[in-house]
């Protein structure tokens, strides 16, 4: 059967070889055969990422000692005994007689 076809085929050749297809089909047989080509995303370069997180860290860390600083309470406290013993320190400093201790020698051990 095959040799029949073949046979067929080279006859009526001509016949064939006369007609080709429109050119929207070729179109669309070439977006087929060769898909376009997709935009690429953008890419994210590591060192931004890096940069980026080691400034997240800094303005962490800026936030956390100004907050710490400013909530510090500069020696104020709610509990009536500490706040009292601040006070007489306070005091005691701001003696014109007050000097500071010597600091303290330990012995060799």
């Amino acid at each position: 059967m095959n040799s029949r076809l073949e046979q067929f085929i080279n006859d009526h050749r001509e016949e064939f070889d006369g007609e080709e297809p429109d050119n929207k089909v070729w179109e669309k047989i070439r977006k087929q055969v060769v898909p376009e080509k997709k935009k690429q995303a953008p890419l994210v370069r590591l060192y931004r990422v890096r940069w980026s997180a080691a400034a997240a860290v800094v303005l962490l860390m800026a936030g956390a000692a100004w907050y710490i600083n400013a909530h510090r309470g500069n020696g104020q406290s709610t509990d009536p005994v500490i706040a009292s013993k601040i006070r007489t320190l306070r005091r005691h400093r701001t003696h014109p007689t007050w000097q500071p201790s010597p600091p303290t020698r330990r012995p060799p051990v």
